[in-house]
């Protein structure tokens, strides 16, 4: 192999990987923990995250709501911020927190869900 094939397959190869390391299809997303697992599987099956924003719009506190109406406790700051930065759940027109289509596919399917 010469040395201009070598570099031209070099190139080729790269550019494979960095398309594969952009491509959230093949990225290793679907490894979520258990908390994120059971906040994904209240917004399933119907539940809604409302938050509260301070004077600049940034957002202080989430309050999680059943489909029953029930508040539930289990999504603090931290754990909203990481589902919101991997775009599984979303805010349409100053709404509350739903689960999106991806992260409907990012939830595993669990036998009491229906």
């Amino acid at each position: 192999m010469n040395n201009t094939a070598a570099r031209d397959w070099l190139r080729r190869v790269i550019a494979e990987v960095r398309r594969l390391a952009h491509d959230t299809k093949t990225q290793n997303q679907w490894i979520i923990s258990k908390p994120e697992q059971r906040v994904l599987h209240l917004l399933a099956q119907g539940g809604r995250i409302v938050v509260e924003k301070d004077d600049h719009g940034r957002i202080t506190d989430t309050r999680t709501i059943t489909r029953d109406g029930w508040s539930w406790p289990g999504c603090p700051l931290v754990l909203f911020k990481k589902l919101k930065r991997r775009r599984y759940i979303a805010s349409r027109a100053g709404g509350p927190y739903l689960i999106t289509r991806l992260g409907l596919q990012r939830v595993r399917a669990q036998p009491d869900n229906r």
